[in-house]
């Protein structure tokens, strides 16, 4: 059984050539690795999966957002790329192929990228007791169990999102992490309920994974 919490996982992190960056001490690093390399998965629903290594369990919670305008129907990238798809489902095929060109007609900015990551994740935070109550009463934790809370955050923007880094000359651009964001930083500081996050993203071919110790902020 997967969902996606297990789907993002394995994506990302299948990849040897991958590199899991962090600040600070490695403890919860380390500690997490162990759990995930060694542990039993159990996929579920609130939370998304918990992984469980002798009396240590790392409770997983996985939500998406993207640096696209979100407005009362949701993402506006979703709905272009539905609408897009949606096109391309009513070109009749010929012989000789079809080419089909279209964009994405949607605002999209570091403030929606920062706005929506934020909010999904304050939506989540809030349910933090109740993914550890519903996983005691399942008998799937006990309360002599070290339990640890990460939340898997998955950028989805179409081509990653990415900015011209205006200090090069060349205008190269480079990706926006949101480990490296001082507006979320600051959400995750008033976080205490929290322990773990795993941000991942990708931009063009490189994707980019980092693992934040919410006792480490500092180091942040």
């Amino acid at each position: 059984m997967g969902n996606e919490a297990t789907r993002t996982l394995e994506h990302y992190l299948r990849n040897a050539s991958n590199t899991v960056h962090f600040l600070g001490a490695d403890a919860g690093v380390n500690l997490f690795s162990e759990v995930l390399q060694d542990g039993k998965s159990i996929p579920g629903d609130a939370p998304d999966l918990v992984i469980i290594k002798d009396n240590i369990a790392v409770i997983i919670e996985h939500f998406e957002f993207d640096s696209f305008r979100v407005t009362r129907k949701g993402s506006t990238s979703r709905t272009e790329q539905a609408r897009i798809e949606r096109e391309q489902r009513l070109i009749p095929a010929t012989p000789e192929g079809v080419v089909y060109h279209s964009k994405i007609q949607a605002p999209c900015s570091y403030r929606d990228y920062i706005a929506n990551a934020s909010r999904s994740f304050k939506e989540h935070y809030g349910r933090i007791a109740t993914y550890r109550k519903n996983l005691l009463e399942r008998g799937t934790i006990s309360e002599e169990m070290i339990v640890k809370t990460l939340f898997l955050i998955d950028d989805v923007s179409p081509i990653g999102s990415i900015a011209v880094d205006c200090n090069n000359k060349t205008s190269q651009t480079v990706p926006v992490i949101l480990a490296q964001s001082p507006e979320f930083l600051q959400v995750l500081s008033n976080s205490p309920h929290l322990d773990y996050v795993l941000c991942c993203s990708s931009a063009g071919s490189n994707e980019y994974i980092w693992f934040i110790d919410l006792a480490e902020l500092p180091a942040y």
